[in-house]
């Protein structure tokens, strides 16, 4: 093989490495009744929301690894000539994580089967990796602070352990400000050595779920000296699922401040409108996709107009300049009095302006 081959095969290989760090793994043992391991068996995993099925074998100490699953709710079937069919459900995949699902043949024929709901553990055994992963469940209901600006999804990532600091500059495990590596469905989006903070551009409706990862993460990531934050987005289902939002903000329906004039209110005008929808590529006699292909769109956009002071200053006038202050005048048309410090009487101007008050002091009364 020339060296430009082999070059080419080491980025494919690094590439599809890199690819697969937003996705997740369903790993576990099969056994018998006795506890001894079960060899070549056929363990299926199938995505109940888009079919994507994958099979593989059993190892000769009944160990099996299926591995890059798309996150999402599995069911794990596993099979073997004498033994029960084990049907396993609920089994969640998600993302940068191992999925532990032992199973239990029992001895029977093929054609029967012992259905299975599998619980969440309470320990992750499969990694040495400390992280948190944040679910669509809770992005969804979740609420998120709006202030002139689309909702950003870094503000999810202060609530997990080990985190502090503000939304847009977390501190991650006490690692350094700003220097964590934020990737998006595998691909790196902002990090100490790219600052291209993608993330603040996509839509919150677009997520499906991230984990934060701050200590111990394996060889797959690093060069980061603040955490890992794996973001995935959503995908396209076989059902067409979406969702529809309008957030408005407007001074009408906020009340008087404490100092505010009873007839006005400070102006605070936003309007932030958004969706998405996705579905499986559909078209009637030309192509069916349904278990094979599928889009999902996510749009949000944010427009905000606020009442702000102006900062104007009161510039002197021309007349000031040349000692003439009859022109300074109260709210009401009224002449403002000034003092001359020295005497502590009221200046009277003269029809026109001599020199003297030029040079003097004066205080406003």
């Amino acid at each position: 093989m020339s060296n430009r081959c082999k070059f080419l095969v080491m980025i494919l290989l690094l590439a599809c490495s890199g690819l697969a760090q937003d996705r997740g793994t369903i790993r576990g043992t099969v056994t018998d009744p006795s506890g001894a391991t079960v060899p070549d068996a056929t363990v299926t995993v199938k995505n109940i929301n888009t079919g994507l099925t994958q099979s593989v074998k059993t190892s000769g100490d009944g160990v099996y690894n299926v591995l890059y699953l798309p996150t999402g709710d599995y069911t794990v079937t596993t099979e073997k000539t004498g033994f029960r069919k084990a049907e396993t459900s609920g089994v969640g995949v998600h993302v940068a994580t191992v999925s532990s699902v032992d199973v239990v043949l029992t001895v029977g024929a093929v054609d029967q089967s012992v259905e299975v709901t599998a619980a969440a553990p309470l320990l992750d055994v499969q990694g040495t990796n400390l992280g948190k992963v944040i679910p669509k469940n809770a992005i969804r209901d979740l609420p998120l602070f709006i202030s002139g600006g689309l909702r950003a999804n870094l503000a999810f990532v202060v609530l997990t352990p080990g985190v502090i600091g503000a939304a847009s500059n977390p501190r991650i495990a006490g690692g350094l400000l700003d220097g964590q590596s934020e990737q998006l469905d595998g691909a790196e989006s902002n990090s100490e050595r790219r600052n291209d903070p993608a993330m603040n551009g996509v839509s919150v409706e677009g997520m499906e779920e991230f984990k934060v990862q701050n200590s111990s993460y394996s060889a797959e990531f690093g060069r980061t000296s603040n955490g890992i934050i794996n973001w995935v987005s959503k995908s396209g289902t076989n059902s067409i699922h979406g969702s529809a939002f309008i957030f408005n903000r407007n001074e009408v329906f906020n009340a008087r401040g404490f100092t505010t004039a009873a007839s006005k209110r400070p102006i605070v005008r936003q309007w932030n409108p958004g969706g998405s929808v996705g579905g499986p590529i559909y078209i009637p006699k030309v192509y069916d996709g349904r278990n094979k292909a599928f889009f999902f769109f996510a749009y949000e956009r944010s427009s905000n107009r606020n009442g702000q002071s102006t900062s104007l200053v009161t510039a002197p006038l021309d007349d000031f300049k040349n000692g003439d202050f009859r022109k300074l005048v109260d709210s009401a048309g009224k002449m403002v009095p000034w003092y001359d410090p020295f005497m502590a009487q009221a200046i009277s101007f003269p029809t026109q302006p001599t020199g003297r008050f030029c040079s003097a002091t004066a205080l406003p009364m």
